[in-house]
């Protein structure tokens, strides 16, 4: 059985991972599902303090059902509570940590974020990093997370007999929605690139930099075209809001009119990426062959290649705005649509994500 802690969106990075381990699971095992408690459509960072989700595990333990639980925790922040609730369960238990422990991003960075989300900041940089991701070390569990980076901030905090094991959160299906042909033939008919961005608009995500750089440029004459598909989380607001003729609002989009409509992809965030490791924006646009404009990061580094992806300095609109005029004006090449394409195959294909799952299994199985 494979248990989340959070509500997961059904249009998630964190649901589509879930059901990718799923449907592999019902394929070679016997699988029991959580249950309709699972289906809601609600997503929220504080969804995971539901007393439902600790009774329904305190439920399923002491019914021993399964040999082998899946735990999945939005953070690090949850593992101390799995051996309280799970204290009748007889089988094995893999702990799936889905995102990054946060790091402090600045003082600056930090100031902003106060503002906006005051909660959620001092909740995931108070509790999350310093003090109950602690209590890991007290815990000898088997781990799975997403990437080297989040293994190595969460390596210190864990008991010497613990393991851990990396298992992309990646699931392949962009090719599921879009002609990849059409992609390859934009950018080679000779017009100019179109740039755009799709997700939320919180802060950390990072879109001021986007609108500092976009009216930077306009200033010198230079109007490259963006399109912003913002979700409805977040709204809009006034200090990433922009009139300029060359930049199109398209608010919550079919993802592939979107990624249809553009030449590459500018990913801005200040600080670690959520609780979804590998954003799935990300990985569709490796999978796609779309180039990406991305803050510089640990994670970033991890994820791309220095010739699968164009780095600019976090919070830098200079930087970024430098970038996307020397794109404009051709005087810097995109990453090749070839690179990205045979990164995605390497990295994240469906059978090494799935082999990497079957050895877990078998190592934890009673």
């Amino acid at each position: 059985m494979i248990y989340t802690f959070r509500n997961e969106n059904s249009i998630s990075g964190e649901r589509y991972t879930t059901e990718f381990l799923y449907n592999y699971l019902i394929s070679n095992h016997q699988v029991i599902e959580q249950g309709e408690y699972n289906l809601t459509k609600a997503q929220s960072f504080w969804t995971f303090l539901s007393i439902s989700k600790y009774s329904n595990l305190i439920n399923i333990s002491n019914n021993n059902l399964v040999d082998l639980l899946i735990i999945k925790i939005p953070t690090t922040s949850q593992i101390f509570l799995i051996p309280l609730l799970t204290r009748r369960f007889k089988g094995k238990i893999v702990v799936w940590v889905d995102g990054l422990m946060w790091e402090f991003p600045g003082a600056k960075t930090s100031l902003e974020l106060i503002k906006r989300e005051p909660l959620v900041f001092f909740a995931r940089m108070l509790i999350n990093n310093n003090i109950w991701s602690r209590l890991a070390y007290f815990l000898p569990l088997t781990y799975v997370v997403s990437s080297e980076t989040q293994k190595l901030q969460f390596f210190g905090y864990l008991h010497p007999k613990s393991k851990i094991h990396v298992i992309p959160n990646a699931v392949p299906y962009a090719l599921d929605f879009i002609n990849s042909i059409e992609l390859g033939q934009q950018v080679k008919s000779g017009k100019k690139v179109k740039f755009g961005y799709i997700g939320h608009s919180y802060p950390v995500k990072g879109l001021s930099d986007i609108k500092k750089s976009f009216e930077f440029l306009y200033k010198k004459g230079i109007s490259p075209e963006l399109e912003l598909a913002l979700s409805e989380r977040g709204g809009l607001p006034e200090n990433i809001q922009m009139s300029l003729s060359n930049v199109a609002y398209t608010g919550v989009v079919n993802r592939s009119e979107f990624y249809s409509r553009i030449d590459c992809l500018i990913f801005p965030y200040w600080a670690d990426w959520g609780t979804n490791t590998f954003p799935s924006v990300l990985l569709e646009s490796i999978e796609l062959g779309i180039p990406v404009i991305i803050s510089d990061s640990k994670l970033s580094r991890e994820l791309f290649r220095e010739d699968s992806a164009i780095f600019y300095e976090r919070k830098n609109y200079l930087n970024l705005a430098n970038i996307i005029e020397n794109i404009h004006s051709s005087h810097l090449s995109l990453p090749s649509k070839k690179v990205l394409k045979g990164l995605y195959r390497k990295k994240f294909s469906k059978e090494s994500i799935e082999r990497k799952w079957g050895l877990v299994i078998d190592i934890a199985k009673p």
